[in-house]
């Protein structure tokens, strides 16, 4: 995927359905994508960047996923949450987790294989991420949900 070319197309894919929903352009948005573990609210996706509001249920995870392109980082601004990355070494893989609590946070360097599994009382978090939103390689995930953008998780 050629970043300048496809991201460009992208956002303008996502901008169109997110305009409606701005009370003023300098609103942030309410576009809202449903996951099965939670939501996700996109506050604002632009050719620079994505910036997300993610809540996630008691006990849910996510995907164990990775990004060919996409790097993100997210800050707990409620409840906590454990994150997995697995990073290659050698010839194997080292798996690093970590607990994380409101007012800590997390970077997901492109190509790194990561899950983030919510705490009992669930947790929400500020997402920025560059703007390669489809671009999701699901290596496991409980609902069976292929790769990519999930087409029913969308509404606007």
């Amino acid at each position: 995927m050629s970043a300048s070319t496809d991201v460009s197309a992208v956002v303008r894919g996502y901008l169109a359905l997110m305009t409606p929903q701005r009370n003023n352009r300098y609103a942030m948005s309410q576009y809202t994508v449903q996951k099965p573990w939670g939501l996700e609210r996109w506050l604002e996706l632009n050719q620079w960047y994505a910036l997300k509001l993610i809540r996630m249920k008691p006990g849910k995870r996510c995907s164990l996923q990775y990004h060919r392109e996409k790097v993100e980082s997210n800050v707990v601004i409620r409840g906590d949450v454990t994150v997995i990355m697995a990073f290659p070494r050698g010839r194997g893989t080292v798996l690093k987790k970590r607990r994380f609590r409101a007012g800590e946070g997390w970077s997901v360097p492109a190509g790194v294989v990561h899950r983030v599994i919510a705490g009992p009382r669930g947790y929400s978090a500020l997402e920025c991420s560059s703007p390669q939103l489809d671009d999701v390689v699901r290596v496991a995930d409980d609902t069976k949900r292929g790769s990519g953008k999930i087409g029913t998780e969308h509404h606007g």
